[in-house]
């Protein structure tokens, strides 16, 4: 399956990271009253691609395990089973150096930007503490590569001095993503950027990312809930639900071509000041699974207004429709 989504006409660089069958659990959490323990199983079978200079957007609701996928391919949690190949290397089973040495082309930009700072260092501290860890500069040379990653990500040299408190959420974002360059990655893994600040400074920082991915050649894993914010900053969506990817799609083609129906209850839900704008007349109740429930058959049929019997039997697999991927036993039903 990962070789189809790697074939796709829309990747015209060639897959830059490839991941196949990724599986992550969690262990078992033991219920302190009836005393039984659930194995949590965050992301089930996943196949991924992403294209060089490709932004995909990972879209899902909360809990659905975008950001355990995530961390699942920068090796920052560990796989249960599957494969990760990044420009065509297996990185799965790296180890020690070998895998410190591969950090350095993957980083991540956290959601939680005052958590994922230091709160006693410096700006020019946090941004060349990667350069240190893993000598990339040469001590004379960390002032002024400090200076151009501020320079890139809009702050003022000024800053180098402060510390996380003293800056705006969308300014420690920056920083962020000042020491997510520092060491020159081909990829960065966004989980939810902007959730946390306001609408101007989100702008802000999606604008940032989109001209540092033309400035660098970068590619991104752009985690998000936010649908319509998808739509607008990435080439390709591809929409979690319950651990598994049920679509993937250009998103240009998002809003008239969404096959599933959860792709198109999320896009139909989405707020617009007049409401005859709604594009989707599927509506879904109830929640989401939780992860350790074990459902047979489509793991959305619980909630679809589409499901058939066999819905509730067999668990589809994604099937190439047209330039993305479905994963629904109605999809000729479902346009």
């Amino acid at each position: 399956m990962v070789s189809d989504f790697c074939q796709n006409p829309s990747l015209p660089g060639g897959p830059l990271l490839e991941a196949e069958s990724i599986r992550v659990a969690y262990p078992k959490r033991v219920n302190s009253r009836t005393r039984h323990g659930h194995t949590l199983v965050a992301v089930r079978d996943v196949d991924l691609c992403i294209g060089v200079g490709e932004t995909l957007a990972l879209v899902g609701e909360s809990g659905c395990g975008k950001t355990s996928l995530g961390l699942a391919l920068l090796r920052l949690i560990a796989l249960e089973k599957g494969t990760v190949r990044f420009d065509g290397r297996d990185i799965t089973q790296l180890r020690g150096t070998s895998l410190r040495c591969f950090r350095s082309k993957m980083q991540m930009v956290f959601q939680d930007s005052r958590g994922s700072l230091h709160p006693l260092m410096t700006v020019a501290q946090i941004i060349a503490d990667p350069l240190i860890g893993n000598a990339a500069e040469r001590r004379a040379e960390l002032p002024r590569r400090t200076d151009e990653l501020l320079e890139q990500v809009g702050l003022p040299p000024e800053f180098k001095n402060r510390r996380a408190h003293e800056l705006s959420g969308g300014q420690r974002q920056r920083v962020a993503i000042a020491r997510a360059l520092s060491l020159r990655p081909q990829l960065l893994v966004c989980d939810e950027p902007v959730n946390a600040l306001d609408v101007p400074a989100q702008v802000g920082i999606m604008e940032l990312l989109r001209k540092l991915k033309r400035l660098h050649t970068l590619s991104y894993l752009f985690i998000t809930h936010d649908l319509e914010l998808a739509a607008q900053y990435s080439d390709r969506i591809a929409v979690m639900y319950a651990g598994r990817i049920v679509e993937t799609i250009s998103s240009v083609e998002i809003a008239e071509k969404a096959r599933h129906p959860y792709t198109q209850m999320l896009w139909g839900s989405i707020l617009r000041p007049d409401p005859a704008e709604r594009l989707s007349e599927f509506t879904s109740f109830g929640e989401p699974p939780a992860l350790f429930e074990r459902i047979e058959g489509c793991p959305y049929h619980p909630r679809c207004p589409l499901a058939l019997s066999r819905c509730r039997e067999v668990e589809p697999s994604l099937a190439a429709v047209g330039r993305g991927h479905v994963a629904c036993h109605c999809v000729d039903g479902c346009s």
